[in-house]
């Protein structure tokens, strides 16, 4: 579905997305899953449109492993970010980078820069503002 969207096709977007989230719904996770799958399904409920829902289950999976387990919370945090991304959300975005960005992290400013999703924030003057101001591992 994101491959789709950044292809700008439109109607494929929306089918795999719809698709996707038949798939998470419809999964029986562990309790180690469900915080992966519960953002795998926001991701695609906002290449869908369904904007409510994909906010907050993306919230809910961070949320989910933010207070039990600060270790894949760091993992999660990006993902958090592209569903966003994925809303036209700039602000919330660039918000969640700049946590990002704050703490030492495996995930520095050239991911940012080379990731198709993050670079839509390249315009704001925010977004080199933020990356430049990265703490290094």
């Amino acid at each position: 579905a994101i491959i789709a969207l950044l292809a700008g096709q439109t109607e494929r977007r929306r089918a795999f997305a719809q698709e996707a989230v038949a798939y998470f719904k419809a999964g029986s996770w562990n309790r180690r899953q469900t915080p992966w799958a519960l953002i795998g399904q926001a991701e695609a409920e906002a290449c869908a449109g369904q904007s409510k829902e994909a906010v907050e289950d993306a919230r809910a999976a961070w949320e989910a492993l933010r207070n039990h387990d600060a270790m894949e919370s760091v993992f999660m945090q990006p993902l958090l970010g592209k569903v966003y991304l994925l809303l036209g959300r700039r602000e919330e975005a660039l918000e969640v980078l700049r946590a990002i960005m704050s703490e030492p992290c495996c995930w520095g400013p050239r991911g940012v820069q080379s990731d198709p999703l993050w670079k839509r924030l390249r315009a704001d003057p925010r977004f080199d503002e933020i990356l430049n101001g990265a703490r290094p591992l």
